[in-house]
């Protein structure tokens, strides 16, 4: 391929990447906003600045961009979770006070993905109304995301108590520790405004880190 050929396509390519990428940012608003039945196709086009036909360009169907949408919440909660989860991974090998230590290690983590990352209201928003209002796709937020979270849980919950992970018990707990963890976006209002705080910033979340999930500052 001759060089201007070759440097025009990779120009095309990046445009297209940019603007896939730009599509998927406002399906994440829109859709966490009013949800998927909420959004027509063009009211989603124009908020990305694109002409309709982007839509079946890039993704084929309107299911499909919310499908990219959800993949991407997903992949961005396994990059932020992945140094504690691999921290869990080992937990599992050792003594059952390291599992205690790891699962709170765990949830911290979880906390500041959901919580307190700019990101975190539209994701939280997608998640929470995919969860309440289950789509087709459901299964991509319960197999790729809350199921591998509430396991990864109950394992270290079993460990550190001599427990075993399937016991629905053991499960209950888990739910029930990733529960703690979404207060913290479900509640923020009520809990920024009771305590007095302007916001969820820094020194906040290093405070609910301490009195919930007992982690000190490092």
């Amino acid at each position: 391929m001759p060089k201007n050929d070759e440097g025009g396509a990779k120009a095309s390519n990046r445009r297209g990447e940019e603007t896939r990428a730009r599509m998927v940012a406002v399906a994440l608003e829109l859709f966490g906003q009013r949800g998927y039945e909420g959004v027509g196709a063009r009211e989603l086009t124009e908020a990305a600045g694109v002409p309709l036909g982007a839509l079946p360009y890039h993704f084929g169907t309107k299911e499909a961009l919310y499908r990219a949408a959800l993949e991407q919440v997903r992949d961005r909660l396994a990059q932020a979770l992945a140094p504690a989860a691999a921290e869990a991974a080992e937990a599992l090998k050792g003594p059952p006070e390291a599992a205690d230590q790891a699962l709170r290690v765990f949830q911290g983590a979880l906390f500041d993905a959901l919580a307190t990352t700019p990101e975190a209201e539209a994701w939280a928003k997608l998640l929470l109304r995919e969860h309440l209002d289950p789509s087709p796709a459901f299964d991509l937020v319960y197999e790729d995301a809350a199921r591998g979270a509430v396991e990864l849980m109950a394992a270290l919950l079993a460990h550190a108590s001599g427990r075993i992970a399937n016991d629905p018990d053991v499960l209950l707990e888990a739910f029930a520790r990733m529960g703690e963890v979404l207060t913290f976006r479900i509640l923020q209002a009520a809990v920024v405004r009771r305590l007095g705080w302007t916001a969820l910033g820094p020194d906040e979340a290093a405070q609910v880190r301490l009195a919930v999930f007992k982690l000190k500052a490092s």
